[in-house]
């Protein structure tokens, strides 16, 4: 009831937002503002709302596709990072250099390019100019990037709240009409839960009334082993070894939607604590305080420090980090996956999309 009253009341701002959404979207479908394209496949991964339809983990999946066969770069705008411009990122790079995410995918995969640039043009230009050898260029949150016509574009829009059944900010969460979506290649519903049947799937297929050329495959979240903050290694304790020992679990977040990992987790812990902070949150020895004073009020021979793999990224910034936790400090990584059928054809599509199109590398 209270989250319908808010909707009402900001629906006049939706409609003042959507309105000059609607004109800048109208300028670029009419050509009068120019979006160039590239010789270079490139491949866009975006979203209509705002935060938590898993671009990162769908970001990596296209890549552990890819580089078996391709030379990979991927360009991201580094949300919140402390610099400008852009920026070819190696070692000595961080979260606060070139963003949480990039920092994250740069430290996971080391033989691909990873750079950062609010200006995608820029970007490509830049990349394709110092990394002559890149045969395809992935863009990390770019759908509402009208500056560049992708050669693929992936559109994200998660199960329990399709881009159909949500609103125009500030009275929703969509960035544009959902008329968008029309833009897109490839439309994924993420976080498709276990128990979706086929009848589920068909009604969905329905309601987004996808054009001819459009096609739609179901993503579902898996979760993977704890990793130790501090090396980054595998632990040898696993989520079962915590739910045996009935350990208690303090979670740290600053996710925009930590609610299904929250939920996760308390099927390995009748006890979990959760500490939340806000999405891309750059932590400070305050907040290191914070999270020892709740660690403090667990059993101190039972219990261990959870977090995501994104928060870890911003987390080791902390100097002396290991000062402050022992070892029972780990972050869950996550991965997505498609039902086996549907992942044969999602895969055989973009990898023959680079193939196709990955012979010429000059800009148009």
């Amino acid at each position: 009831m209270i989250r319908k009253i808010y909707e009402i009341a900001l629906f006049p701002l939706s409609l003042i937002y959507g309105a000059a959404v609607w004109i800048r979207n109208f300028l670029f479908d009419r050509g009068i503002l120019p979006s160039g394209e590239f010789r270079v496949p490139v491949i866009s991964i975006g979203n209509l709302s705002v935060g938590g339809t898993g671009k990162t983990p769908h970001t990596e999946y296209i890549i552990n596709l890819l580089l078996p066969y391709f030379r990979i770069a991927v360009l991201s705008r580094g949300y919140k990072r402390r610099t400008k411009g852009f920026i070819l990122a190696d070692s000595r790079d961080n979260a606060e250099t070139i963003g949480d995410e990039p920092a994250q995918i740069m430290k996971k995969f080391s033989g691909i390019t990873v750079a950062v640039d609010a200006s995608r043009v820029n970007g490509i230009n830049e990349i394709i100019k110092r990394a002559p050898e890149t045969e395809v260029i992935i863009l990390d949150d770019a759908f509402q990037h009208r500056w560049v016509t992708p050669g693929l574009s992936i559109l994200i829009t998660p199960f329990n709240r399709l881009y159909t059944r949500d609103r125009l900010l500030p009275a929703g969460r969509l960035r544009e009409p959902a008329s968008g979506s029309r833009r897109a290649d490839i439309i994924l519903i993420s976080s498709t839960p276990a128990t979706t049947t086929p009848m589920d799937k068909r009604i969905i297929v329905r309601e987004l009334s996808l054009l001819s050329h459009q096609n739609l495959w179901f993503t579902s979240v898996k979760y993977g082993s704890l990793y130790n903050i501090h090396t980054c290694d595998e632990s040898l304790l696993s989520l079962d070894d915590i739910r045996d020992m009935q350990s208690e679990i303090l979670l740290v977040t600053g996710i925009a939607n930590p609610d299904a990992i929250l939920e996760y987790l308390k099927n390995f812990s009748p006890d979990v604590t959760h500490i939340s902070f806000r999405d891309h949150h750059s932590y400070s020895e305050s907040d290191i305080i914070r999270i020892r004073e709740a660690l403090s009020k667990l059993n101190p021979a039972n219990r261990c420090i959870i977090t995501t793999e994104k928060d870890s990224v911003r987390l080791r910034l902390i100097a002396g980090l290991r000062n402050h936790f022992d070892d029972n400090f780990y972050y869950l990584p996550i991965t997505i996956s498609l039902q086996e059928g549907e992942k044969k054809e999602f895969d055989n599509y973009i990898r023959e999309y680079v193939e196709k199109n990955r012979t010429n590398r000059k800009i148009s």
